[in-house]
């Protein structure tokens, strides 16, 4: 019955048959326990039946008898009990008599006990009960010889259907079965096309959704077999593929041994060596090495065991003629029938050495006509920078004088400004790229407030924002508090990408999210600017960092712009080793993100250049007002006086500007929404970092009494002059009188110099050179408390003078700031080191910033000297 199935103690047949058999022997013998109970159950239901019989047909004349007190009829009557079946002892259990009949055969017994009750006059007597014993053993045999009869039956019964169930095992699974594992025992490549089919009653070309399980098992096999025939046709297809291109590659192929013996090749690498296939399968690689490359090669083979590939590398091979061809090679180690064999591709590099050659005298030339063109843009920028510094110092002299007397002539000046200001900017562009290119662009780095260089820039960039009726948000919450780079780099970059996100959007908002993170165990700084604007698509992203590049021609129709400012940028960022991304989508904006170390890996020794837009705390003040008409008005009149403004629209807005910043001294409106300034005067009297700046109150509001009760310095009714506040700043210091020499050799920069200052009441000395000003300074009898100085000047220049002024007892104490337009070099910076207290580019400032910055050193140098 099992000779088509594989029996062996772990196949599914002898399991199968385990299961069956199992299943076969708890049946019988369930069916066998269910048949006895009943039996049994049947047995003690004729027991019962022979005790009722007694009890309605015997038990009367039994209780009459033992009423009546006779004992013959009682014997009698307990005798004629013993007929009855499997009774075999009867006894009478009473007070007044005593009688039994019978004795015990049996072992296993059952007692059952019937009450003798008499009825007289309507009551019941107890005269005893009745015992009668009932023998078991009879019925125990029965039961046991009909259990041998149920267990012959019932087995033969279950050994039947077995051997049906196993007749149908084998018929329906285990010859199909059979069948699947002698085709899968002989299939091979060859038998790939011959499909599996099972013997009936399957059908295996049924659909898959009428399928038993058999037949979807031979479907899937059969699934199987077409994959893999797919699959080899595919290999073989792909060796035939491989091995074409093998042949039919330009490039030299070449399998080896580890010690060099080649054993597989292609047409291009015997070509290179200049022999055929037949002859280069007879070399070994070490005969067409020269001698000189035999070091080379030991070392790329050490490469090639550790990372299990070398190259590439140049070196030469010898042809059959002698010649030394120029190659480049590169290879992998391979594992082919367990053996290690070394892969190499080797190309011909004699048309790239050429090449080289003939690039290599072009780069020359072309280093040297750009070298000649940086520095004729250099000593062109230098040229105009003076001028222009003029034309911007009396175009902001003019534009103050106008703003009072004749303002009609303002917009006039105001575009003079702008255009001044914008050639300049772009002569700095173009002088910045050629200094990059020339490759003379120098990094100083330095120390400074991040938060002071975004404010001063968002300062700058505000009357842009305005005009494009754009807004600029700041998410700073997790910003350094300060960091180490070159800050005027810093700067001009955040600028170019500020104002790049501000030209290109309008009616929009601009993002600058500034925080602090780690890469690799390191600090660094990423600084992210998002706009809305108008998008570049991916060949315009291509373009981005080119010099003098936009993303196209009509944009720079459109939007203007020279195309300099990213790529300067790019090049910043890179010179600070620092990366710059940009993610960006035609008509939906563009994210610009510059990530900087938080501190540069060295410090320059060259002297700090200050910034025209860094923040002077000691000159700050900060204005809460929420009208916009006197913001404007204050700032215009605080910063004429020389100071630097920040402005806050609200009393919110005011508390958190005073925390960030520190201000000198606050000037604060009363009537404001939410907030009123009542309640920021009380807030910032509790505050202990902020409760000594003074408070100075503008307002409509005439209530002095309670503004000096909250701690308020000075109570001013508006509307307020410039005098008024003049006259409320000295108070605090914040206005001195000094005495500056002025050392120009040109005549407008030096003339505008004088008005300016004077114009800020302070006494100015002049001279032309460094020779006249050390004569000067030999006849005052007070000497001046700062000097301004030109670096490039007739007789004696600037750095001459310097070295004269700091070994005179008498002057070196003096405190010296260069204005120049001269580019300066790193020797300039060394020489000038700890000998200046500040260095201003021409043209790169304004009148109020060059106040600010005086304003603040003077007032370092006053604190120095009292201390």
């Amino acid at each position: 019955m099992f000779n088509s199935i594989r029996f062996h103690p772990r196949s599914v047949a002898a399991h199968v048959t385990v299961y069956i058999l199992s299943l076969g022997v708890v049946a019988m013998m369930l069916l066998t326990s269910v048949q006895l109970y009943f039996d049994y159950r049947h047995q003690l239901t004729r027991l019962e039946q022979g005790l009722a019989q007694i009890e309605s047909s015997f038990l009367a004349g039994i209780v009459n008898s033992l009423w009546a007190y006779d004992q013959t009829q009682l014997e009698l009557q307990l005798a004629g009990l013993l007929h009855l079946p499997h009774i075999e002892k009867v006894a009478i259990i009473s007070d007044t008599q005593a009688a039994s009949q019978g004795s015990l055969q049996s072992q296993h017994v059952r007692s059952h006990y019937l009450p003798l009750i008499h009825q007289q006059n309507q009551k019941d007597i107890e005269l005893g009960q009745l015992e009668i014993i009932i023998g078991l053993d009879d019925i125990y045999q029965s039961i046991l010889k009909e259990a041998q009869r149920l267990l012959l039956t019932n087995l033969i019964i279950v050994v039947l259907i077995i051997i049906f169930i196993l007749s149908l095992i084998r018929r329906l699974i285990g010859h199909p079965l059979n069948h699947i594992m002698r085709y899968m025992d002989e299939l091979d490549v060859g038998k790939l096309n011959q499909a599996l089919t099972l013997p009936a009653p399957y059908e295996v070309a049924l659909p898959e959704l009428k399928q038993n399980e058999l037949e979807r098992v031979a479907t899937a096999i059969n699934r199987m077999r077409l994959n893999l025939l797919h699959s080899y046709q595919m290999i073989r297809e792909s060796e035939n593929y491989n091995r074409t291109l093998i042949e039919e590659s330009p490039i030299g192929l070449v399998l080896s041994q580890p010690d060099g013996k080649i054993i597989d090749t292609n047409l291009a690498y015997a070509l290179i060596i200049g022999r055929t296939i037949a002859e280069t399968l007879m070399l070994n690689e070490k005969e067409l090495t020269p001698s000189d490359y035999v070091e080379t090669d030991r070392i790329q083979r050490r490469l090639l065991e550790k990372n299990g590939r070398y190259g590439p590398y140049q070196k030469v091979l010898l042809r059959k003629s002698g010649e030394r061809v120029p190659v480049r090679l590169s290879g992998l180690l391979i594992k082919k029938n367990q053996q290690n064999l070394i892969w190499s591709s080797v190309e011909d590099i004699t048309e790239q050495k050429r090449a080289e050659e003939t690039l290599q005298q072009a780069r020359i030339a072309a280093e040297e006509a750009s070298l000649a063109k940086s520095q004729f843009m250099a000593n062109m920028s230098h040229e105009l920078r003076t001028p222009l510094n003029a034309i911007i110092g009396y175009s902001e002299i003019l534009q103050d004088e106008l703003g009072d007397t004749q303002p009609e002539l303002l917009p006039d000046v105001e575009r003079v400004l702008f255009a001044g200001t914008h050639l300049l900017r772009l002569i700095s562009d173009i002088l910045d790229i050629a200094k990059i290119q020339s490759g003379r662009m120098e990094l100083h780095y330095e120390d400074f407030s991040v938060a002071e260089l975004i404010w001063a820039i968002t300062a700058n960039l505000q009357p842009l924002f305005k005009e494009r009726n754009n807004y600029l948000i700041l998410r700073t919450a997790n910003a350094p508090v300060t960091m180490c780079a070159d800050v005027n780099k810093v700067r001009q970059i955040l600028l170019n990408m500020i104002n790049n996100a501000n030209k290109f959007s309008e009616n929009s908002k601009v993002t600058l999210r500034i925080w602090q993170h780690h890469i690799n165990d390191s600090q660094w700084v990423s600084f992210q600017v998002q706009d809305k604007g108008i998008g570049m698509d991916a060949r315009q992203l291509n373009r981005l960092f080119t010099p003098f590049t936009q993303a196209d021609g009509s944009m720079t129709r459109r939007y203007g712009g020279t195309g300099l400012g990213l790529a300067i940028a790019h090049s910043f960022v890179e010179m600070m080793r620092g990366t710059i991304t940009v993610y960006s989508e035609l008509g939906k904006g563009s994210l610009f993100t510059v990530t900087l170390p938080l501190q540069a890996s060295t410090h320059s020794v060259h002297p700090k250049v200050i910034s025209p837009d860094q923040l002077n705390k000691n000159q700050l003040i900060l204005v809460i007002d929420d009208d916009p008409a006197t913001q404007e008005l204050l700032a215009g009149c605080l910063k004429k006086l020389g100071y630097q403004v920040a402005l806050a629209s609200s009393g919110e807005q005011g508390l958190i500007l005073a925390r960030h910043l520190k201000p000198r001294v606050i000037t604060l409106d009363i009537m404001m929404p939410d907030l009123d300034g009542w309640g920021v005067l009380s807030r910032l009297k509790a505050d202990a970092e902020l409760s000594d700046i003074p408070v100075i109150i503008l307002s409509i509001v005439e209530d002095r009494n309670h503004g000096y009760n909250l701690g308020a310095s000075e109570y001013l009714t508006k509307p307020v002059n410039r005098d008024q506040l003049q006259q409320v700043l000295k108070k605090y210091q914040l206005e001195q009188q000094l005495y500056v020499m002025v050392i120009e050799d040109d005549n407008a920069t030096r003339d505008m110099l004088v008005q300016m200052l004077e114009r800020a009441g302070w006494h100015v000395n002049l001279a032309r050179n460094g020779r006249e000003a050390l004569r000067e300074l030999s006849q005052l009898q007070n000497l001046p408390d700062l000097i301004l100085l030109d670096l490039m000047m007739p007789e004696m220049d600037g750095f001459e003078f310097t070295q004269h002024l700091r070994n005179n007892p008498q002057w070196r104490s003096i405190p010296l700031v260069v204005l120049t337009a001269k580019d300066l070099t790193i020797e300039d910076r060394a020489q000038l080191h700890g000998q200046v207290e500040m260095i201003f580019q021409k043209g790169s400032y304004s009148r109020e910033q060059l106040l600010a910055r005086i304003h603040n050193l003077m007032s370092a140098t006053n604190v120095l000297s009292r201390s």
